[in-house]
Protein backbone atom coordinates (compact mmCIF):
# COMPACT_ATOMS: atom_id res chain seq x y z
CA UNK A 1 0.00 0.00 0.00
CA UNK A 2 3.09 2.34 0.96
CA UNK A 3 3.88 1.76 -3.19
CA UNK A 4 1.15 2.64 -4.51
CA UNK A 5 0.46 5.88 -2.35
CA UNK A 6 4.06 6.70 -3.57
CA UNK A 7 2.92 6.15 -7.15
CA UNK A 8 0.22 8.42 -6.45
CA UNK A 9 2.26 11.11 -5.17
CA UNK A 10 5.36 10.67 -7.26
CA UNK A 11 3.04 11.57 -9.83
CA UNK A 12 2.28 15.31 -8.61
CA UNK A 13 5.78 16.57 -7.94
CA UNK A 14 5.06 19.91 -8.50
CA UNK A 15 2.57 19.72 -5.65
CA UNK A 16 3.99 21.45 -2.41
CA UNK A 17 1.31 18.26 -0.29
CA UNK A 18 2.80 15.80 -2.68
CA UNK A 19 6.30 16.28 -2.01
CA UNK A 20 5.83 16.42 1.53
CA UNK A 21 3.94 13.43 1.90
CA UNK A 22 6.34 11.43 -1.08
CA UNK A 23 9.22 12.15 1.48
CA UNK A 24 6.64 11.10 4.41
CA UNK A 25 5.90 7.88 2.50
CA UNK A 26 9.37 7.06 1.61
CA UNK A 27 10.65 7.75 5.16
CA UNK A 28 7.97 4.78 5.65
CA UNK A 29 8.48 2.57 3.47
CA UNK A 30 12.43 2.56 4.35
CA UNK A 31 12.06 2.80 8.39
CA UNK A 32 12.73 -0.75 9.15
CA UNK A 33 15.53 -0.68 7.73
CA UNK A 34 16.82 2.50 7.69
CA UNK A 35 16.38 3.12 11.28
CA UNK A 36 15.26 -0.03 13.27
CA UNK A 37 16.18 1.37 16.38
CA UNK A 38 14.44 4.78 15.89
CA UNK A 39 10.75 4.85 16.59
CA UNK A 40 9.15 4.79 13.00
CA UNK A 41 6.73 7.62 13.65
CA UNK A 42 9.39 10.25 14.80
CA UNK A 43 11.47 8.89 11.09
CA UNK A 44 8.85 9.58 9.52
CA UNK A 45 7.89 12.66 11.36
CA UNK A 46 11.32 14.23 11.15
CA UNK A 47 11.67 13.50 7.23
CA UNK A 48 8.42 15.59 6.41
CA UNK A 49 9.26 18.05 8.40
CA UNK A 50 12.91 18.47 6.70
CA UNK A 51 11.15 18.51 3.18
CA UNK A 52 8.49 20.67 4.31
CA UNK A 53 11.01 23.16 5.05
CA UNK A 54 12.63 22.67 1.78
CA UNK A 55 9.30 23.40 -0.08
CA UNK A 56 9.01 26.83 2.47
CA UNK A 57 12.56 27.76 1.38
CA UNK A 58 11.42 27.24 -2.39
CA UNK A 59 8.80 29.39 -2.15
CA UNK A 60 9.94 32.02 0.26
CA UNK A 61 12.66 32.34 -2.75
CA UNK A 62 10.20 33.94 -5.13
CA UNK A 63 8.58 36.83 -2.53
CA UNK A 64 12.27 38.26 -1.53
CA UNK A 65 12.03 39.59 -4.73
CA UNK A 66 8.71 40.77 -4.54
CA UNK A 67 9.59 42.81 -1.67
CA UNK A 68 12.51 44.15 -2.56
CA UNK A 69 11.09 45.27 -5.55
CA UNK A 70 8.52 46.81 -3.28
CA UNK A 71 10.97 48.38 -1.03
CA UNK A 72 13.22 50.09 -3.46
CA UNK A 73 10.92 51.27 -6.35
CA UNK A 74 9.87 54.20 -4.82
CA UNK A 75 13.16 55.03 -4.38
CA UNK A 76 14.24 54.57 -7.91
CA UNK A 77 11.28 56.45 -9.14
CA UNK A 78 12.76 59.70 -6.51
CA UNK A 79 15.61 59.12 -8.42
CA UNK A 80 14.59 60.09 -11.43
CA UNK A 81 12.85 62.56 -10.73
CA UNK A 82 15.99 64.35 -9.01
CA UNK A 83 17.42 63.83 -12.08
CA UNK A 84 15.01 64.72 -14.15
CA UNK A 85 14.13 68.04 -11.87
CA UNK A 86 17.95 69.08 -12.32
CA UNK A 87 17.71 68.33 -16.27
CA UNK A 88 14.65 70.47 -16.47
CA UNK A 89 16.14 73.33 -14.89
CA UNK A 90 19.69 73.14 -16.68
CA UNK A 91 17.42 73.03 -20.11
CA UNK A 92 15.23 75.73 -18.71
CA UNK A 93 18.35 78.46 -17.60
CA UNK A 94 19.37 78.20 -21.77
CA UNK A 95 15.98 79.51 -23.28
CA UNK A 96 15.42 82.60 -20.75
CA UNK A 97 12.23 83.82 -22.91
CA UNK A 98 10.38 80.55 -22.51
CA UNK A 99 12.14 79.34 -19.09
CA UNK A 100 8.57 78.19 -17.70
CA UNK A 101 7.36 76.21 -20.68
CA UNK A 102 10.60 74.23 -21.11
CA UNK A 103 11.10 73.84 -17.02
CA UNK A 104 7.20 72.58 -16.52
CA UNK A 105 7.74 70.06 -19.43
CA UNK A 106 10.36 69.12 -17.82
CA UNK A 107 8.97 68.48 -14.26
CA UNK A 108 5.95 66.52 -15.45
CA UNK A 109 8.30 64.59 -17.65
CA UNK A 110 9.95 63.83 -14.21
CA UNK A 111 6.98 63.43 -11.95
CA UNK A 112 6.22 60.46 -14.29
CA UNK A 113 9.05 58.53 -12.90
CA UNK A 114 7.94 58.80 -9.64
CA UNK A 115 4.47 58.18 -10.79
CA UNK A 116 6.16 54.96 -12.28
CA UNK A 117 8.03 54.26 -9.34
CA UNK A 118 5.13 54.27 -7.15
CA UNK A 119 2.85 51.83 -9.52
CA UNK A 120 5.63 49.31 -9.68
CA UNK A 121 5.86 49.47 -5.40
CA UNK A 122 2.24 49.19 -5.09
CA UNK A 123 1.42 46.10 -7.65
CA UNK A 124 4.74 44.57 -6.21
CA UNK A 125 3.33 44.82 -2.39
CA UNK A 126 -0.01 43.51 -3.44
CA UNK A 127 1.76 40.40 -5.31
CA UNK A 128 3.68 39.89 -1.96
CA UNK A 129 1.01 39.99 0.29
CA UNK A 130 -1.36 37.59 -2.41
CA UNK A 131 1.62 34.98 -2.16
CA UNK A 132 2.39 35.32 1.21
CA UNK A 133 -0.97 34.45 2.64
CA UNK A 134 -1.36 31.56 -0.09
CA UNK A 135 2.42 30.54 1.00
CA UNK A 136 0.86 30.28 4.74
CA UNK A 137 -2.15 28.22 3.26
CA UNK A 138 0.30 25.94 1.86
CA UNK A 139 2.25 25.88 5.24
CA UNK A 140 -1.07 24.85 6.89
CA UNK A 141 -1.80 22.53 4.06
CA UNK A 142 1.85 21.09 4.39
CA UNK A 143 1.36 20.26 8.24
CA UNK A 144 -1.83 18.80 8.00
CA UNK A 145 -0.88 15.93 5.51
CA UNK A 146 2.46 15.66 7.80
CA UNK A 147 -0.50 15.04 10.91
CA UNK A 148 -2.51 12.93 9.02
CA UNK A 149 0.34 10.40 7.35
CA UNK A 150 1.86 10.58 10.86
CA UNK A 151 -1.48 8.78 12.35
CA UNK A 152 -1.16 6.37 8.94
CA UNK A 153 2.40 5.41 10.48
CA UNK A 154 1.11 5.48 14.16
CA UNK A 155 -1.64 2.45 12.82
CA UNK A 156 1.13 0.97 10.40
CA UNK A 157 3.19 0.64 13.74
CA UNK A 158 0.23 -0.60 16.20
CA UNK A 159 -0.14 -3.53 13.38
CA UNK A 160 3.16 -4.59 12.54
CA UNK A 161 4.82 -5.74 15.49
CA UNK A 162 8.80 -5.12 16.43
CA UNK A 163 11.60 -7.36 14.42
CA UNK A 164 11.99 -10.27 16.98
CA UNK A 165 9.22 -9.03 19.34
CA UNK A 166 5.80 -10.94 20.39
CA UNK A 167 2.75 -9.43 19.14
CA UNK A 168 1.01 -10.34 22.91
Amino acid sequence: MTRQAMAIAARYQRSHVARVALAGLDYLHSAPTIAPTMDVVEFVSGGMQCSAARVHREMQSGLNALATIGATAPFVGMFGTVIGIVNSFRGGSNTPSGWLAVTATGLAEALLTTATGLFAAVFAVWCFNYFAAQMEGFDVEMETSRLELITLAVRFRKRSPPAGGSTG
